[in-house]
Parts: C-alpha cells; structure tokens; sequence
C-alpha cells in the first residue's frame, strides 16, 4: 500500500493488532523478519510475534512495542543477513530503553527462520529459544569485539571508541547508566575518563 496520511510503513507492525488481541496476558512481543513467520508463531500459540511492513526495524516501532510490553525479542535467521539485520535493530532500539524495558537477541540454528523451526521443533523448543537469548547489552558488546583483541591497550581502546557514541543514544538513566559501569569492566577504565575521552 501507498504512504498516506492514515497509513505510514515505517510505523506499522504486521500481526500487532492480533498480538494485543489475544486472550494471554502478553509480557513480550517477538519480532520476526517475515509475515509467515508470524502466522506459524501464531499459528504454533504463541501469539506475540509481530513483522515489519518490509522495512528495518524502527525506533518508532520499538516505542510502539514498550507501550504495550516490557520486552521485545528479535528472533533472526543466524546467518550473516540476520546478524545485520539484528544490529540494525540494536541501533534503532538504543534511543527506545529506559527503565522498566529490555531488548533480547535470539538466532536460530543455520538454515531455520522462526517459521521452519516451530513447524519442526515445536512451540516448547522456540520458547526455550527465546528464553536462552542474549541481552542488548551482551550482544552489543560481544559484536563491538568481534575481531578485537580485549586484553590488550589497543583492543580495549578501540572497544572504548566503538561503544561510546553507542551508549550515549541511550537515554539518560539507570540503563545507560549500567551500560557505562559494564565497558568500565571491560576495558578497566575509570567511567568518568570513558565519558570524558
């Protein structure tokens, strides 16, 4: 469908509506890359998964989200289009967190979108899935140092640089506040020199 006035892409969550429609109190909302996604995780019980209208996950969406739950899961395909595609919602979910919400990680075994792996595995084996995701905070740093050696100066100084202009999307609070104390412990430098360098 065409932009309108009523109607804006970027700002639409496919399954959404039945998501805030079903009977189980929802403490979560799933989002997943594709609409047959959605319809198998429905379809499997679990009524919380939610799509994008074929855009990148949003800031606008995640608020939209928090509105209504206090956890998202983004549950990708493990490949490496997954990985991007996780990242981009990492960033786009960084200026969302406050207190009282959280932002999990999920990917599926090689070769498995949500759909593939509830039709095979069973509605049990994705809630445990979901249940053994990373958090925004694991996932954030174990991809900043992706190819950086930590324990030396130079891998903690890069860690340091990569993860600033990061964590200062966050808003300010008690969230961003842990994400400083935890790349503190990471590259043992003071919180006070981090903010300041």
């Amino acid at each position: 469908s065409p932009e309108s006035p009523i109607f804006h892409k970027g700002e639409e969550l496919y399954g959404f509506y039945e998501s805030r429609q079903a009977k189980q109190t929802l403490n979560k909302i799933m989002v997943v890359e594709g609409y047959l996604d959605v319809i198998a995780v429905h379809q499997a019980g679990l009524p919380f998964a939610v799509a994008t209208l074929g855009t990148s996950t949003s800031t606008i969406h995640i608020e939209r989200i928090f509105k209504s739950v206090p956890e998202v899961i983004f549950c990708f395909d493990g490949d490496n289009a997954g990985r991007k595609a996780a990242w981009r919602a990492l960033e786009s979910a960084l200026p969302a967190l406050k207190e009282g919400v959280g932002a999990n990680f999920v990917f599926l075994p090689d070769g498995h979108d949500p759909d593939s792996f509830v039709k095979e595995q069973g509605a049990d084996a994705l809630n445990q899935q979901l249940n053994d995701g990373l958090s925004l905070a694991d996932f954030l740093f174990n991809q900043l140092s992706i190819d950086l050696r930590i324990d030396s100066l130079e891998g903690k100084s890069r860690l340091a640089s990569l993860a600033k202009p990061l964590i200062e999307k966050v808003p300010v609070g008690v969230y961003r506040q842990l994400l400083w104390q935890r790349l503190s412990q990471l590259t043992g430098l003071d919180e006070q020199a981090l903010k300041a360098a």
